[in-house]
């Protein structure tokens, strides 16, 4: 009787996001590398590939939003303004100008009371700071004018509206259209894996595995590592069509 091999078949879809990622990595980087997958699957292999470079693209999205940069670099220059404003305030406690030594006590009682700390969570430092100078400029305006300290403080309202609206506009860049066509690319490109593993076994069935027998039994290797880690009795496996009841596909 002739030898049967097949891929075996499991749960991909419960695979975390970067586990998917690197398997689907693997095995097509692997299948690349055999003659007889590449000469008698090139459509199956080209179909998975365009859909994992898709998969690929909207992951670094997800992991990485493009204004991420601009949100550090608006935080760096809010911070820089708020040392600037502590230091000006605090050079002029001792001052020998009382009126001015009498303004900045009282301003930096004002900064102990909030206790700022520029290592804070971003949307934490941006709700205390937007506080604090709503309170400046309620309050404590004379002050800061006797002490010469208003572009200074500009600069940070300017910084911290800035480091706000740039949260606000990634969190909604994340919530909604990346982290969507993230989960769309995914089954895509775990879809088109499929295909090809159902095709691959077919021509296991039909011709007989010699010339994908070592490909197989990488992939296999994998799969039972995998499965190790997927949960159990949560889901059930979405079904797929398969050459016969003798040809699992994944």
């Amino acid at each position: 009787m002739r030898e049967r091999k097949f891929i075996d078949a499991f749960q991909i879809e419960l695979l975390t996001q970067g586990a998917s990622f690197q398997y689907q990595q693997d095995v097509y980087n692997r299948a690349t590398g055999v003659k007889a997958i590449t000469a008698q699957m090139a459509l199956e292999l080209d179909e998975w590939h365009q859909a994992f470079v898709v998969f690929d693209e909207k992951l670094k999205l997800s992991q990485k939003s493009l204004t991420s940069d601009e949100i550090r670099k608006a935080d760096e220059d809010r911070d820089k303004a708020y040392r600037q404003y502590r230091k000006g305030v605090k050079a002029f406690l001792d001052f020998p100008v009382e009126e001015k030594a009498e303004a900045a006590k009282v301003l930096w009682q004002h900064l102990k009371d909030y206790n700022i700390q520029t290592g804070w969570e971003l949307t934490r430092q941006t709700g205390m700071t937007a506080n604090l100078l709503q309170d400046i400029d309620q309050k404590y305006g004379k002050l800061v004018t006797a002490l010469g300290m208003e572009p200074v403080l500009r600069n940070l309202a300017e910084a911290n509206d800035r480091v706000g609206h740039l949260i606000q506009e990634r969190n909604d860049e994340k919530a909604g259209r990346i982290a969507g066509e993230t989960r769309e690319a995914r089954r895509e490109s775990e879809r088109m894996y499929r295909s090809f593993v159902e095709v691959l076994n077919a021509h296991s069935l039909i011709a007989g595995p010699t010339d994908f027998a070592d490909f197989i039994d990488h992939v296999n290797a994998e799969i039972k590592r995998l499965k190790l880690t997927l949960p159990t009795g949560k889901k059930k496996e979405e079904p797929v069509a398969s050459v016969n009841s003798e040809t699992p596909t994944a």
